[in-house]
């Protein structure tokens, strides 16, 4: 009896070492998310809950026992300013190397990519508009979600033949939209408008989607990472996120948020 209980004690003496050896080697990835202005790529409240397409993407990549997740969520240009100041390390977010004025989230990217985005212009009560040609839009009114990148537009913005109002979220969007009526219209990427029209509990028939591929053409969304991050990582990463693709996994993911 009593050297079954030693044996017992020597069991539970390795298997809290072993932990104990677990916890110090595991690695940490910082996973940046974008407040409130990313769904349904990023969706959170309050900083907790965290879910949406990235945020599954990352989740999956690094699930295992190996990898711990530290979620950092800010709002855009604070986020911006930390990245780039290299306040946090070996992070992780998503970018695309169209948004080149976003160095933390255009130059180092994953060899694959997430999802591939396309815009659209948002009316309100227009089903008789047609986007034909960019002078179509001449004289009206732009809106725009502030600190958001929006290729192919800024020549026409800087020109000023197009007014822009910027905005801090969907629902002054959608209340600025229907405020102004034939007079507006609001850009943004066709998934999120759709999620964020259904999350707003928006008369979905009351409004229009107009391709806008002819100003701002389709485009891939990657994984973005610190220039820290170590390549034995890079190259981990870039593994899962093949292997996600190659068994659909992230068309799964993407097809329960559209």
């Amino acid at each position: 009896m009593f050297r079954s209980l030693l044996q017992i004690k020597r069991f539970l003496s390795v298997g809290i070492l072993t932990l104990l050896a677990f916890n110090t080697n595991a690695m940490e990835i910082n996973y940046i998310v974008i407040a409130d202005q990313a769904r349904p790529f990023q969706i959170e409240n309050n900083g907790k809950d965290h879910s949406g397409i990235v945020t599954e993407i990352v989740q999956s990549i690094f699930a295992g026992q190996d990898w711990q997740i530290k979620y950092h969520t800010l709002p855009f240009k604070r986020m911006v300013s930390m990245l780039e100041s290299g306040r946090i390390k070996h992070w992780i977010t998503y970018g695309s190397p169209e948004w080149k004025s976003v160095r933390v989230q255009s130059e180092y990217l994953s060899k694959y990519p997430l999802v591939t985005v396309n815009h659209s212009l948002l009316s309100y009560q227009q089903p008789g508009f047609k986007l034909t040609k960019i002078e179509d839009l001449y004289g009206k009114t732009l809106i725009l979600m502030l600190g958001f990148l929006y290729p192919g537009l800024d020549p026409y913005i800087e020109s000023k033949k197009i007014n822009v109002m910027w905005v801090k979220g969907y629902e002054p969007a959608f209340r600025v939209l229907k405020r102004l009526k034939h007079d507006a219209f609001f850009v943004e990427m066709s998934l999120r408008l759709k999620y964020n029209l259904k999350k707003n509990n928006e008369p979905v028939d009351q409004y229009q989607l107009h391709d806008l591929g002819l100003i701002v053409p389709d485009y891939k969304l990657y994984l973005a990472f610190s220039s820290d991050l170590d390549p034995a990582s890079v190259s981990f990463i870039n593994q899962r996120l093949k292997a996600m693709h190659d068994t659909k996994a992230i068309d799964a993911i993407v097809a329960h948020y559209e």
